[in-house]
């Protein structure tokens, strides 16, 4: 898959007022899908082998599982404690047949969340709405305690899954939204990095080679402002969801994106991903 693309937004995040700077940590994925387990639980800190060498724990995994002894790859304990100072977590969901991934991020950390959030990628929350989540494997593979870290992590993640072959159902290589005007500040900051989007080996090996360009093209995303990141990202809800009926939920007409607090006379009323109810072209 191209990593080019120009849609797939990540919807429902919201612009931050500054980052939060710090180191990240690395781990190995471990599933956290299904029902919990009827054993007791125990807790413990996961230690992250290098891919590279396989010789030796390299970095920490800053996760403390309620862990029941099915073991990393089983089933395991909905009750995941993410440990204070991470700010998110890098996870990537995969189908039950194990022909597609799907790797975002995430900055809700309370225990439900974390076991039962997928991803909400426009292609993602399509296969959702048409085969629901039973099946699907959640693993988280890195958390981070700066969003700088986060978005740059998420990166890396997608372009090594697909360096590697994988399916995505992700639309685009990741980082901060609005994703047309990060990718223009990556084409400012990290040409070559931009350069190798066509080629998903070359460009994974750019990420890693070019880490400080493309870590200043997320800065300067983070640091829009509200009213430009609304703006961008209403463009890109236009381009990729689906506007052929009104919401039932909001209100909004036929072309026209959902809204957030649509009850509300005083909340702002922020483009947002369709919501639930809305009807879909292709279920007709």
């Amino acid at each position: 898959m191209c990593t080019k693309g120009t849609f797939g937004p990540r919807y429902g995040r919201k612009p931050r007022d500054e980052a939060l700077r710090g180191k990240s940590a690395v781990g190995h994925a471990v599933h956290i899908s299904g029902p919990p387990c009827s054993i007791g639980a125990l807790d413990y800190l996961a230690m992250a082998w290098c891919w590279g060498c396989r010789t030796a724990p390299c970095h920490s995994l800053s996760v403390k599982w309620g862990v029941s002894n099915c073991g990393i790859g089983e089933t395991m304990s909905k009750y995941v404690v993410i440990e204070p100072g991470a700010v998110g977590y890098i996870f990537r969901t995969e189908s039950p047949d194990s022909d597609w991934l799907y790797i975002g991020q995430s900055t809700r950390l309370d225990p439900e969340h974390v076991s039962g959030y997928y991803g909400s990628g426009v292609h993602i929350r399509e296969a959702l709405a048409q085969n629901g989540s039973e099946g699907l494997k959640k693993s988280v593979l890195a958390t981070a305690t700066s969003e700088l870290d986060l978005h740059y992590l998420e990166m890396l993640q997608i372009a090594e899954a697909r360096a590697a072959g994988s399916v995505l159902l992700n639309g685009d290589f990741g980082g901060p939204r609005p994703f047309p005007t990060f990718q223009r500040l990556l084409w400012e900051e990290a040409p070559e990095v931009m350069g190798a989007a066509g080629d998903v080996a070359l460009f994974h090996r750019a990420l890693l080679k070019n880490r400080p360009q493309v870590e200043a093209a997320i800065t300067r995303a983070m640091a829009i402002m509200p009213d430009e990141f609304y703006a961008g990202y209403e463009r890109d809800l236009l381009a990729v969801m689906d506007l052929s009926h009104q919401c039932p939920f909001c209100g909004s007409p036929a072309g026209a994106v959902c809204r957030t607090n649509s009850k509300s006379p005083t909340m702002p009323h922020n483009p947002c991903s369709n919501h639930k109810k809305r009807p879909r072209a292709i279920s007709q």
